[in-house]
Order: C-alpha cells, then sequence, then structure tokens
C-alpha cells in the first residue's frame, strides 16, 4: 500500500513538473551581445546582471539573456555576425568608432528611428547623435556618452608656484603652466614630473581625437565637415599640429615616451603622479578615487584659445542595436526604453556618464562623482563633437594621423608629415565613399 502511494506520489510530482514546462517556456527569450567588462562579477562592475535582474522584474515574461563579449576580438566577432545576418536580437554597439555605421551597412539591423522619435532626440546631448545616424536614419539608440576634462595635480601646482583653484583656460596658459610643472624632483638630472601628455599609440583609434581638441581650437580639423576631404594641411591645421608635437620635441613638458601611450597609459600616467596635467573620461575619475586615494586632483573645462570657453573635444558613446531578423521585437524596444528613457536606471546602467541628459540630476548618478566633476563633465558635454572614425575606413585614418604625429615627434618636419598622411587618408576616404558609403 506505501509503495502504491509512494509511485501516485511520483507520478504526481512528475505531472505537476509536466505541466509547468510550458509555462516556463513561454518566457520569451532576448540574447544580448555585451561588453564584458560590466558582466564582471564584482562590486561596481556587475551592471549587466543588475539591469537584467532588474529588467526581468519589471518584465517577468521575458528571459533576457547576456552574452558577455570581451573587447579583444569584439569588433570581429560583431562585424561578421553583421556581414552574415547570424545576430542576437540585441547588441551594444561602440558607435564613437563608427560600429553603427559600418554594421548598418550590411542591412542586417532595424532602422530605429520611430523609436528615437518616441524617447526624443532633445533626450541627448546634441553631439551624440550623429555617431547613430546611417544614410540619415538612426541604426543605434544610446545609452552611454561621455567626453574628456582636464585634470590637474593640485599639490604639484602649489610646489611649482601656481594657484590650484586656477587651471588653465587657453592653450598658451596650459604651455606655460606645463613649462613650470615639468621638474627633475630628485636633483639626479632625471625628469620625473611631466607637465602634460596625451596617447599617440599607432593602434589607439581615439587619440585622434586628443589632437582635434588643439585642432578645433585654431579653427581646423582632420577632415572637412562633409568627411569627404582630409585637412589636415590647411596653414590653421599645422600651426595647430606644430603646436601640439612642439610640446614633445620643443619645449620638453610632454614625454617622448607618448608615442607609446594608449588612452589608458595617459590617464593611470597621471593618477601614478607622473604628470601634472592631463585630459581624461569619467571612467578615469572614478577609478581614481579607488587606485589612487590620495590623488589630490582638480577638474577644468578643456583649454581653448578663448579664455573662459571651453574647447571642444570627440566623444565616446555606445548604443544598442537591434537585429532585423529577431523575432521580440517589442521586447528589444523595451529594454532599449529601460535602460535609455528611464532617467533613474540610466542614471546608473550608464557606467559611466548617462546619455539620457535627464539622468544627470538622479541620484543615483550624483553618488557616483564628485559635484566639481559633475558640473565641469555637464558643462564639457555641451562642447563636445562628433568623432572621425563613423565611416568604414575610420579606425585606418585614425592610425594614420598617429603615425604622422609620431613621426614629427621623431624629427620628421610636420609639412612633410603632414602631407603624407594626407595622401593615404585621401585615398581611405575616396575608398569609402565610392562604396556607396
Amino acid at each position: 500500500m506505501r509503495r502504491h502511494f509512494g509511485t501516485v506520489a511520483i507520478f504526481m510530482a512528475v505531472a505537476l513538473l509536466l505541466v509547468g514546462l510550458p509555462a516556463l517556456s513561454a518566457r520569451r527569450e532576448v540574447v544580448l551581445w555585451l561588453g564584458a567588462w560590466i558582466c564582471q562579477n564584482v562590486p561596481g562592475d556587475d551592471l549587466a546582471w543588475r539591469m537584467e535582474e532588474a529588467f526581468e522584474a519589471e518584465y517577468p515574461d521575458v528571459d533576457l539573456k547576456i552574452v558577455p563579449v570581451p573587447w579583444e576580438g569584439m569588433l570581429e566577432k560583431f562585424l561578421l555576425a553583421a556581414q552574415t545576418g547570424n545576430l542576437p536580437d540585441l547588441l551594444v554597439s561602440e558607435s564613437f568608432l563608427g560600429w553603427t555605421q559600418l554594421f548598418a551597412s550590411y542591412g542586417h539591423f532595424m532602422d530605429l528611428t520611430d523609436l528615437m522619435m518616441e524617447i526624443g532626440e532633445e533626450t541627448f546631448f546634441p553631439g551624440v547623435l550623429e555617431g547613430h545616424l546611417y544614410k540619415g536614419r538612426y541604426y543605434s539608440i544610446p545609452y552611454r556618452n561621455s567626453t574628456r576634462v582636464l585634470v590637474y595635480n593640485k599639490d604639484m601646482f602649489q610646489a611649482a608656484g601656481l594657484d590650484p583653484n586656477r587651471p588653465p583656460e587657453t592653450w598658451a596658459e596650459l604651455l606655460e603652466y606645463a613649462k613650470k610643472l615639468t621638474r627633475d624632483t630628485n636633483g639626479d638630472g632625471i625628469i620625473d614630473q611631466w607637465g602634460f601628455d596625451y596617447p599617440v599609440a599607432r593602434f589607439c583609434t581615439v587619440a585622434p581625437e586628443y589632437l582635434r581638441a588643439v585642432l578645433r581650437s585654431y579653427g581646423a580639423d582632420i577632415l572637412s565637415s562633409d568627411m569627404k576631404e582630409c585637412t589636415i594641411d590647411t596653414p590653421e591645421a599645422i600651426e595647430a599640429i606644430r603646436f601640439y608635437t612642439d610640446l614633445v620635441t620643443k619645449h620638453k613638458v610632454v614625454s617622448p615616451e607618448v608615442i607609446s601611450y594608449s588612452d589608458d597609459d595617459d590617464w593611470r600616467a597621471f593618477g601614478a603622479k607622473l604628470t601634472a596635467m592631463a585630459m581624461v573620461g569619467p571612467w578615469a575619475l572614478s577609478s581614481y578615487d579607488r587606485l589612487y586615494p590620495d590623488l589630490n586632483y582638480g577638474v577644468a573645462p578643456i583649454p581653448s584659445n578663448t579664455p573662459g570657453v571651453p574647447g571642444p573635444f570627440g566623444l565616446i558613446h555606445m548604443g544598442w542595436m537591434v537585429s532585423k531578423h529577431t523575432k521580440v521585437k517589442e521586447d528589444c524596444y523595451n529594454v532599449i526604453r529601460f535602460t535609455v528613457a528611464r532617467p533613474e536606471i540610466n542614471a546608473w546602467y550608464a557606467h559611466s556618464t548617462p546619455a539620457n541628459r535627464h539622468s544627470w540630476s538622479e541620484p543615483a548618478f550624483l553618488r557616483r562623482y564628485r559635484s566639481d566633476v559633475i558640473e565641469v563633465a555637464n558643462k564639457q558635454m555641451e562642447h563636445a563633437i562628433s568623432s572621425i572614425l563613423l565611416l568604414p575606413t575610420g579606425p585606418q585614418i585614425a592610425r594614420e594621423v598617429n603615425v604622422c604625429i609620431q613621426r614629427i615627434i621623431l624629427g620628421m618636419d610636420v609639412e612633410t608629415a603632414v602631407s603624407e598622411a594626407k595622401v593615404i587618408i585621401d585615398e581611405l576616404l575616396k575608398e569609402a565613399w565610392e562604396k556607396g558609403w
């Protein structure tokens, strides 16, 4: 009798389990490819899992499956998927590097213009939007954006006789300060404190944006506004490039080692007190408090050639793209609405500075940075500009710009280096536009 009862109980348990399976399988699956750096099981770096949990709590009928993708090889993985149409439902685009335009050109991504109009273009800082357009239509929606600010070591300023509450406003002032801040602190004849630095590593795709901060202050740029011509050989550009490289070669206030600096080396050198001034992004500022707790630094807008007016700097921004072949379009849209259109969510999920302008007043964001950092970053965002990489050959163009600056630092005259770089860049532009870009 007991055996019979046990059999019946097991049968009923199995039956109940089977009855429950359809309910479980009824959850709609949304697959999202995402940068692994926000998928770590470390407090503060586990944003992806926190977002997944928060989203599914509001949308219990959706199973959001996040697939972490490391930066190394990410472009190749995403590009192959974009070319073949073998895409997840959602993926993150490094839109400031031209990924949105490149991926959309293969025809397997969804036009998100209607969704952008629903969220509202005015939700975002104006300079951000261009990086998400392909042929006049939106193919990605920004969820994160940032630019650079000037950081300076207040202790070094004081030691050099400079007012630690008065950072340089112009490039001429920056040079003047840098001369006083470049020092041999050990008295052994070797400079161990540089006044300023910037990255020029050959494969650092964002390095040209540092140069553009100076170029734009001189009324010049690397490319024409329509991105069809290289313009680094104009008189204004030559003057700006000479100022930029003279910081290393003539004035010796920037270490010649910057030719191998990536933007990570740049902000870490400042954190390690090897340099007195640098241009860094918000991720560096949040890292300083953890990695270099004794670093006494101030923040200021990027210098320009007009006192009181922040100089321009290129934008760093990421966005969501949706596969044209997804069977869960509305669920994908809801993920975007959840992470972008909701200021209280975008405030903490954006990891650095949020794309949604309204998120900048949310407590979750205000707790992340010092009040002076937020004030300066907000002001700088109003002067931020689109990247030069918004076309398929953008990374190659960036490399040629970096090689040009390296050559000048290593002794080539400015005009020759610029002339040779222009020939190559014009060919890269021609290649991009001949493909119907």
